[in-house]
């Protein structure tokens, strides 16, 4: 990744923005810190899950994005209206989107 030059960053489905946030990191250190990066997730990262083996995880990502002049988080689902009317006037030099773990 470090011969190309990403000014701009998306993850779908960044979860509590472990990647997320390493990735931004990463892609700063190479290409300078104007890099934008957006995290979506349909989940809010500090609701607790039940499902999971840890009950309550801390919205790492949300606070990162405050800190971050040019991250932002947003609560979307990637299928909805809303989702299409952001990402319609946007073009992103990265992607990465994730999939639910299915049992």
């Amino acid at each position: 990744m470090n011969r190309y030059t990403i000014r701009s960053y998306l993850e779908i489905g960044c979860r509590w923005g472990g990647t997320f946030i390493l990735m931004s990191e990463y892609l700063r250190l190479i290409n300078g810190s104007n890099v934008k990066a957006v995290a979506v997730d349909i989940i809010r990262p500090e609701i607790s899950m039940p499902s999971l083996a840890v009950w309550h995880m801390p919205h790492i990502v949300i606070d990162y994005c405050e800190g971050q002049e040019n991250s932002s988080f947003l609560q979307l689902s990637s299928t909805s209206e809303a989702y299409r009317l952001f990402i319609a006037d946007k073009k992103f030099d990265m992607i990465l989107a994730t999939t639910p773990m299915r049992e």
